[in-house]
């Protein structure tokens, strides 16, 4: 079979995939109760969503910037608007070659090379990481009793001083150079991952700057709002259900535990495991009376969220292509070679 190169069908297969598995989830927890609750649906909390996950990408837009500037990297915004947002195109793109689209795009058009603008794409996801976790650690306080359905024998105290230590403890290292130069040649140890511990202290050292005090408290605290409004999108939407055990902390909480959980997975968008994660615990938390609500709950806040932002990517990884690229196709190929030898 000829290879398939084009960006376009790798994410159509992304598409596809993505409403294999919500179909199956459907089927499995019964149709039927996911139309009926949908059907019951207030609609307008639907689009009050969309309109935080819009606010959400606005800020994160606004954190490139504040990077860009910090490495003196002078970009028109109109451009570096849309190198922003057609990142967003490639989010359930398979390899995680779609972190690496604005960089690769930026080369393409500006001749910056990958390496001066690849740094900023791993300081995103950092600092995502750490909103995430303040999200969890706040959210966890609002389970009381009902936590240990998730959390067994580990108290919601021991849970936050965990997760409290270790976000403290990956900042110190991260804005510790020599710390965290030995902390990567730890990884020496581990045969399949050792090949890629000179470049993973090669990129630590590109992103030092970004990486210091008063940057990081600038970008994990817009982070830390642009995430917040999508667990309070999350919020609005059980809202929609009528339901009435909601807690405004721990939907925030879901969102970013499974968000994460999704991350880390390593899958496209975290197909699959943020829905199913996060499904199971609105029902297991009691936020939903059904099974069917908690599904059609996730569902939506999925369509607002993650693939709201496919569809804003498209039209302008389009656009940007039009206007500032000579050749207007490229492969997946050649950015996954682009993205190993930076």
């Amino acid at each position: 079979m000829k290879k398939i190169a084009k960006l376009e069908h790798h994410l159509l297969i992304g598409i596809i995939l993505g409403i294999t598995i919500y179909v199956s989830f459907a089927i499995f927890s019964g149709l039927k109760e996911v139309q009926q609750s949908l059907s019951s649906f207030q609609w307008n909390y639907f689009i009050a969503a969309l309109a935080l996950a819009l606010l959400n990408y606005f800020l994160r837009w606004f954190r490139w910037e504040v990077y860009l500037k910090e490495l003196n990297i002078s970009i028109p915004k109109k451009r570096s608007f849309l190198v922003f947002f057609s990142g967003f195109s490639m989010t359930i793109s398979p390899g995680k070659v779609g972190e690496m689209l604005k960089s690769y795009l930026l080369k393409r058009s500006d001749k910056i090379s990958i390496s001066t603008t690849a740094p900023i794409v791993i300081a995103e996801r950092i600092t995502d990481v750490i909103a995430l976790l303040i999200m969890v650690i706040f959210g966890l306080r609002s389970f009381h009793l009902q936590t240990t359905k998730i959390l067994g024998s580990i108290s919601i105290n021991q849970m936050i001083l965990f997760l409290l230590l270790s976000t403290i403890f990956g900042l110190f290292v991260l804005s510790n150079k020599k710390l965290a130069h030995r902390a990567i040649s730890l990884l020496n140890a581990f045969s399949r991952i050792k090949p890629y511990v000179k470049k993973l202290i090669k990129a630590y050292d590109a992103m030092e700057l970004l990486m210091r005090p008063r940057m990081l408290f600038i970008a994990v605290l817009l982070a830390t709002g642009a995430w917040a409004l999508e667990g309070l999108g999350l919020y609005l939407i059980l809202l929609g259900f009528n339901e009435n055990t909601i807690n405004l902390l721990g939907s925030g909480f879901v969102y970013a535990f499974t968000t994460l959980l999704g991350a880390f997975s390593f899958l496209p968008g975290g197909l699959g495991v943020t829905e199913g994660a996060m499904g199971l615990l609105l029902h297991k938390m009691e936020y939903v009376t059904s099974a069917g609500s908690a599904l059609a709950a996730t569902y939506l806040i999925r369509f607002a969220t993650l693939w709201f932002a496919v569809l804003l990517g498209g039209p302008a990884l389009f656009i940007y292509r039009q206007k500032y690229l000579d050749d207007k196709t490229f492969s997946l190929d050649e950015l996954k070679n682009k993205q190993n030898s930076n």
